[in-house]
């Protein structure tokens, strides 16, 4: 989400991979780090429909435009996977 928002993955990958020489768990460290980023905009409010570029093959959009319906298969991941 952090690269769709128009992040710079390579920072932010630099970022959170700093040395961990003390680390009990890897992925505790790598998550907590990531969550005191406090990135901003990460595109949670954007449409599957918004992201699809205006050149992409017209199946591409009908396939995002469903993907944004209520009981769509990709609805049901956002919700499931949607903090809070």
């Amino acid at each position: 989400m952090a690269q769709l928002a128009g992040h710079d993955i390579n920072t932010i990958i630099d970022h959170i991979t700093a040395p961990m020489d003390r680390a009990r768990s890897i992925s505790s460290v790598l998550h907590g780090r990531l969550q005191r980023l406090e990135l901003t905009d990460l595109g949670r409010d954007v449409t599957w429909a918004q992201r699809t570029p205006k050149d992409a093959p017209a199946v591409a959009h009908e396939l995002a435009a469903g993907a944004g319906r209520p009981g769509s298969r990709a609805r049901r991941a956002e919700s499931r996977n949607s903090p809070g």
